[in-house]
Order: structure tokens, then sequence, then C-alpha cells
């Protein structure tokens, strides 16, 4: 404070008489228009730092948020490691990314509804072809509506020892008269090489959205809007094994999700983004007597509607990953990423919200979400772009993987 502020003496003007509370209410008091608006201008300021909003902080709509809650924020933001906008892919060709999901390699295969078509790209954008599927083995090739995606690498159960097969790709297609999940195994430059395996046409099967594979790659999970529920199929034969949700309780109720749209599976839990009721369902797998499968059961709900941090407006896109890199050995938790309609956030498997972040210059509400965590990258779309979220604690491990992915 410099020294003629410290020796301040107000004028004499400014000595009001009467009950002080209500002048500087009503705005009679001299208080009320000189120093008070001094006192406000030094606690408090707006926050709209690209696009961010921390836990403490919150894009600029009129409400103010103290200095000192702000740069304890931006500590806590630094300290976890989370994510920051890094940009958009976009492609001079008409297209609508839907549904994206990561290779192992770092390549990207967005669904491309527009064109019914899957697209592989770089992580930094660049196109690497599309996937070619074939008829040479007797089956519809044509995709009619491609939503949900996930790839694995191919085992030796897959495919023989001399078959250039080296990737599972698994694709939702929703067309209108026969949705269908197709399995696919594809060389590295995109060609499909072997018998495709799919499930579907089935009544079981309606509407089909997103993907997701168990760490082990044999259990895939579907979210289907229209029926409500997770079908939970063989990864490996693509058969029916259970549906999460969809049945009567024993009192009676429908236990059904209120459209289900995201899916990601972390260990024998499955967690559901619930879009039509703004919350994260985490589905756990039951064992009877002797170790039987009993399918599975809500755990836990994480959320409820609302703009604050831990809560969710229509959550979409999901996915876990590994939590910060400078934590204890066996004391690194996972994260949560989530895609809501406008924004992004990061929470803890409990449900803690670590950050909120709202992609510029979106066109359009957010969908897919997939993350490619070794050089610490997530990408999520928009219906017409490809944002890109970068961890900030894998700066130094993200040149080079993506060194090693424009190599390859």
């Amino acid at each position: 404070m410099r020294a003629e502020e410290a020796h301040f003496q107000a004028p004499r003007s400014w000595v009001h008489k009467g009950p002080l509370l209500p002048a500087l209410l009503d705005g009679t008091h001299p208080l009320s228009k000189a120093v008070l608006s001094h006192i406000v201008a030094a606690l408090v300021e707006p926050i709209a730092v690209g696009g961010v909003e921390t836990l403490v902080g919150a894009r600029f709509d009129g409400r103010l948020v103290c200095r000192a809650w702000r740069d304890a924020g931006a500590r806590v933001a630094a300290a976890r490691g989370v994510l920051r906008h890094e940009g958009a892919i976009h492609r001079v060709e008409p297209w609508t990314p839907f549904c994206i999901a990561a290779l192992p390699d770092g390549r990207l295969c967005a669904s491309d509804t527009q064109g019914r078509q899957l697209l592989l790209l770089s992580p930094t954008g660049e196109s690497r072809g599309v996937v070619r599927l074939h008829n040479a083995h007797g089956e519809d090739a044509t995709l009619r509506d491609p939503r949900g995606v996930c790839v694995r690498a191919a085992g030796a159960f897959d495919a023989p020892t001399y078959s250039a097969c080296t990737l599972m790709l698994y694709v939702a297609d929703r067309g209108p008269k026969a949705p269908r999940i197709c399995r696919c195994g594809l060389t590295h430059d995109g060609d499909e090489v072997l018998a495709r395996r799919q499930f579907g046409p089935d009544s079981r099967l309606t509407d089909p959205q997103e993907l997701a594979l168990s760490a082990n790659g044999a259990t895939l999970c579907c979210t289907d809007v229209a029926n409500m529920i997770v079908a939970v199929l063989d990864a490996i034969h693509m058969t029916w094994l259970c549906a999460i949700a969809g049945h009567v309780s024993r009192d009676g109720a429908l236990n059904s999700l209120c459209t289900p749209y995201g899916v990601v599976m972390h260990g024998d839990e499955v967690f559901v983004a619930e879009e039509g009721a703004h919350r994260i369902s985490v589905y756990e797998r039951k064992y009877g007597w002797a170790g039987r499968d009993e399918g599975y059961r809500l755990a836990r709900q994480l959320g409820r509607k609302g703009t604050a941090p831990g809560c969710f407006r229509r959550p979409r896109g999901l996915t876990i990953v590994d939590g910060a890199e400078d934590a204890p050995e066996g004391g690194r938790e996972p994260w949560i990423i989530v895609a809501e309609a406008k924004r992004v956030q990061v929470l803890t498997l409990n449900g803690t919200p670590l950050q909120l972040l709202e992609p510029p210059n979106r066109t359009g509400t957010l969908w897919g979400l997939c993350a490619w965590w070794p050089a610490g990258l997530a990408f999520v779309t928009d219906g017409m772009h490809v944002h890109v979220l970068g961890s900030a604690q894998h700066a130094s491990k993200r040149l080079a993987a993506l060194a090693a992915e424009k190599a390859a």
C-alpha cells in the first residue's frame, strides 16, 4: 500500500449521519460510489481465461470470483495436471465426426455419419486414409449410420499367424432397418482382411450408440438409447451375454437407464453416461456362489443436473485415464473425463470434481470422446471438428510420442 493510501482521510462531504447499512445499500452514502467501488475492484474480478473454468472459477456471466480463490484454483489445477485446449482438427472436405476412438499407435478413428465411413487421422489432424471394408467374404460392407467405434490390437486368437491383420475394429451401425455391431479385422493401413463377425439384426438391439471394450478385450459394451440398456456382448464370438438395466426389479419397478450414451469399462465396473438423467451411473459385476457370474448391479451414481462442479448437463462422451503422474507409487487414482453438451469435466472415480473446461470456437454440442494417454491427449468431437485437449504433465512425453507416431 502506498503512503498516500495509508494516510488517506475521507473528505468532510463523506460524513453521513444516520444508519450506515441502509445508506450503503440504496446508494445515498458517498462511500457506496467511491471507496466501495475500489474495494470491490481490488477484491473480485471476472474469470474468463481461454475458455477455462477451474474448480473455483466460472466463465464470465455476471458472476464475480475472488482473486485469491482464482489464484488458489490455478495452483490446484497446475498441481493436478488437468487438461487445456490445444487446438482443433479441421478438414476441407465436409464431414460430421460423431464418435471417435484412439488406436494403440496413437492414430484416431472417427465415425463420419454424413459420409457413412470411418476416417483415420493422426493426433495432429493429418489424414491417414479411411477404413476400407470389402465384400470378399459375402458381408454387406456398406455402413448405413456408423456411430460408436473402438479398436484393440489383434491377438493370436483373432487371426491366423500368417494373416496381415493387426487391428480389431468394432463399430455400431444404427441403420434404421438392421442395426448391428460389426467386428472387423484390419491391416495397419485400414484394409479389412478377415471374415467379419457381427451381432444383429436382433430384437434386443434397437439403437446402438457408443462402444467400450474391457481391458482384456473379451467383453464389449454398447449403449442402446431406444431400449434404455447397455448390451454386454462376448467380443470374441459376438454373442449376447446380458443387459445392464432394462429389467423389472423385485418391487415391480422398471430398472432402466435414461438415454444412455457414453460408456467405459474399468475393471469390473461399467460407467454409463445418462444424458437424460444428467448423471453417471456405475455398475459393478456380481458374482454368486462358487464364483458364478450374475451380471451387473448398480453400485453408485455420480452427479446430478446442474452447472456446478460435479454436476452435469447432458453428459455424453466418457473415458477413464491415469491420474497425476507425480502421485506416490500405487496412489495414482484414475480420472474420469466427461464430455457434456457444452463443456468437458474431469473428476475422480468417486465423483470429486477437478476441472471444468469449455472448448473455444465450438460449432456444435460435444459428443464423442477418447484419450491417447501415453501422450496425455484427449479428443472430443462437436459434429464438425475434433478438439484436442492436452495434459500439462505429459508435455515432455507428448513430443516424443507424436514423433514416434509420425515416423510409423
